[in-house]
């Protein structure tokens, strides 16, 4: 098919999820979607036979075998290097779409232009909603992010700011940052803005990318209709050394966004949350066990410290 035919090219990173790979492909090409798409799965890496199974079941499916795990970052950007179609969907593999998203989605890019991204509700496997959108973080958030402060103060004003616990995610409305996850975005806005920022492994891409779309003057938007259903954490879970990844991220967004004080202001918080999690881990404090907990958290903590990020 011409990529003048294709409405949505679907992008898919994957990584040692490949029964979940499995089902969230079999929601897409196991049935009709109401519109002409292609789906562009790239494996990085993994070592449980996903890219196997999808070269067998799923032929019609375009598989990118990368050699490397090199971040969701990156992989999208694989994917979206070989996307023709007029629109790009960032899909994670722990998902399931439901009934007429994708045309849904669609066509609510193709009836708004000043709208950069479109995102669809995320649900769990029973069907409750998965409060995803956020607000762009503040240096104020980072105080309350992860640190013993949050856990005090769990209902204060920032907090509640940033997850928009003012709205129950069941109306469309405009939103700062829906997640990189079942977000849909005309392709020739993503060439025009460049490639996704590899720096950033996984988290904070889709921070990075709307605050990018709204410096263009267009809209986010949360459109309920559209539901794919999200196996939360999956995916992530996986990760060996996910706080230090999550951190990292975290530090490296505050730093472009905020410069190096930006940068120097995380690593101050990352330093709070890995002494109280030391703390929280250690006690009672049992030398043995204090000296065990001490080397992986004070490790992980001295390899953010050391981090850099150049702009």
């Amino acid at each position: 098919m011409r990529g003048a035919d294709l409405d949505l090219s679907i992008v898919i990173v994957s990584w040692n999820t490949r029964e979940l790979l499995r089902e969230c492909l079999e929601s897409i090409l196991g049935r009709p979607q109401g519109i002409e798409c292609e789906v562009i799965v790239v494996d990085n890496a993994s070592a449980d036979g996903s890219a196997d199974m999808v070269a067998a079941s799923f032929p019609a499916a375009i598989l990118v075998r990368s050699a490397v795990n090199s971040g969701f970052a990156s992989g999208s950007n694989q994917g979206i290097a070989r996307a023709r179609g007029r629109h790009v969907l960032l899909l994670n593999t722990d998902t399931r779409v439901l009934d007429d998203a994708l045309a849904r989605l669609v066509a609510f890019l193709d009836a708004h232009p000043d709208v950069g991204a479109v995102a669809a509700q995320l649900v769990n496997p029973d069907g409750t909603v998965q409060r995803a959108c956020t607000r762009f973080p503040r240096l104020r958030t980072a105080l309350y992010l992860d640190t013993c402060l949050g856990r005090w103060f769990p209902e204060s004003r920032e907090l509640a700011r940033y997850f928009m616990r003012d709205w129950d995610h069941l109306s469309a409305r405009d939103v700062e940052q829906p997640p990189g996850n079942g977000l849909a975005l005309p392709l020739g806005l993503l060439r025009e803005l460049g490639p996704l920022d590899e720096r950033f492994f996984i988290f904070y891409v889709d921070v990075d990318l709307c605050q990018r779309i709204r410096a263009r003057g267009l809209r986010c938007h949360f459109l309920p209709d559209a539901r794919i259903v999200h196996h939360l954490g999956k995916s992530t879970g996986q990760l060996s050394s996910f706080v230090l990844i999550l951190q990292t991220d975290r530090y490296r967004w505050y730093r472009k966004r905020y410069g190096p004080l930006g940068g120097l202001y995380q690593k101050c918080a990352a330093t709070a949350i890995a002494l109280d999690f030391l703390l929280r881990r250690a006690w009672p404090f049992e030398p043995r066990r204090l000296a065990a907990e001490s080397r992986k958290v004070l490790g992980d903590l001295g390899r953010l410290l050391a981090a850099r990020f150049e702009t």
